[in-house]
């Protein structure tokens, strides 16, 4: 229960961010509580990393993020998911999905 309790608690936190985070880009938002429980998962989707929701004193490329998908769509049900840190930040500096597949696609010729 204590960590039930953690991860509730962590996930508070996210939705008051993101509520602010869309107020002050002027994007959709329709999240609750309940939702981001129901879509938290313990493990990252993209890199198999394990999520610790009750630790929050600082960021790590481990911890969980908000991810919108389409960043545009703003905050809501169907357009946000938790992914690592580490994989948030890297979405967030690729300008799109073609733009990652070059990345990828170079990186993996050369090794």
């Amino acid at each position: 229960m204590y960590m039930i309790e953690n991860r509730r608690g962590r996930l508070r936190y996210y939705l008051r961010d993101a509520k602010l985070r869309a107020k002050k880009k002027s994007l959709p938002f329709d999240l609750d509580l309940n939702f981001l429980d129901s879509i938290a998962t313990d493990k990252c989707p993209i890199f198999g990393t394990a999520f610790i929701f009750g630790e929050a004193t600082k960021l790590s490329p481990t911890s969980p993020s908000l991810d919108r998908i389409i960043p545009s769509k703003g905050y809501v049900r169907d357009n946000v998911v938790f992914i690592s840190h580490r994989a948030n930040t890297i979405k967030h500096n690729v300008v799109g999905p073609d733009d990652l597949y070059k990345v990828a696609d170079w990186l993996s010729s050369k090794i």
